[in-house]
């Protein structure tokens, strides 16, 4: 388990994507760097599918609550475990309690963060993709058909 101790709006879990749903306007989603999505879940020997974090604003950061291994793929981020520098994609494991940093892009824009075993999230319509292109109605404020 971890905690997310700092993110920023466009950060998201994604997994491959879902199929089959543009008839009714669902978009597929899923990765933006589709080869760095895999790499992070192949260091990790996880099922294709797993979902990841999409970091696009950073910082980024995490704490383990539990033992871990987790991979950080993609955009090439100053990335530090407790402070202690990483390389770039990269399996490493963490122990609990440890705070994982993923810093602003030296080159590159996304960066891909995946657990052993993938986050456990609900999935919707067969996947666990964040669709950022639909809106998000504030409480309070009528939807576009009330209007």
């Amino acid at each position: 388990m971890i905690e997310v101790l700092s993110t920023g709006l466009l950060n998201s879990v994604q997994d491959q994507g879902r199929m089959g749903y543009l008839d009714i306007g669902v978009s597929t989603c899923g990765p933006i760097d589709r080869l760095a999505y895999e790499l992070a879940n192949a260091l990790l020997d996880n099922p294709s599918n797993a979902a990841a974090i999409e970091v696009a604003l950073f910082p980024f950061r995490i704490k383990f609550h539990g033992d871990a291994n987790f991979a950080v793929t993609g955009a090439v981020c100053d990335t530090k475990l407790d402070g202690m520098r990483l390389p770039p994609c990269w399996m490493r494991s963490a122990r609990a309690g440890q705070t994982l940093t993923i810093g602003a892009p030296r080159r590159g824009a996304r960066a891909f963060l995946a657990v052993g075993g993938g986050f456990d999230v609900p999935e919707v319509l067969g996947s666990r993709a964040t669709d950022q292109k639909k809106r998000v109605r504030r409480p309070g404020r009528p939807g576009p058909e009330a209007r």
